[in-house]
């Protein structure tokens, strides 16, 4: 975790080969970086990849946990960028329409809608 953010630090972040934060949400890479640098809040997931989710206001960044993709990006989303058609297939509603909020309620009791009907594992806040 401290890697992810001493590298926002410096402007910048990793990004996984299939991340969707930015093009299918529309949103900036700039935002990614000021919610790493400077979260509200960091979760641990519960569920078998063990990703972080770092949450400033409503939005958030996900994060990798252990592999060999550890500390690169997912995918981010929230209100400060549209909900794309991933977004809308989990939530209902037009692509082009705001990201729904993410409260700190929503991250820990995995009630975060994922593809197919289901949901992120809840995560435990440690930070």
């Amino acid at each position: 975790m401290d890697d992810i953010v001493e590298r926002a630090q410096d402007s910048g972040f990793k990004k996984r080969h299939d991340y969707h934060g930015d093009t299918r949400h529309d949103f900036s890479d700039e935002r990614v970086i000021e919610i790493l640098k400077n979260p509200d809040a960091v979760y641990h997931s519960t569920g078998t990849a063990g990703t972080f989710t770092f949450r400033q206001g409503d939005d958030i960044v996900v994060i990798d946990g252990p592999g060999n993709t550890q500390g690169q990006a997912i995918t981010a989303y929230g209100p400060s960028g549209i909900k794309g058609d991933s977004g809308a297939t989990a939530l209902g509603g037009k692509p082009t329409g705001p990201g729904a909020p993410v409260t700190h309620e929503d991250i820990v009791n995995g009630r975060i809608p994922a593809k197919d009907g289901r949901f992120q594992p809840p995560a435990v806040q440690i930070r």
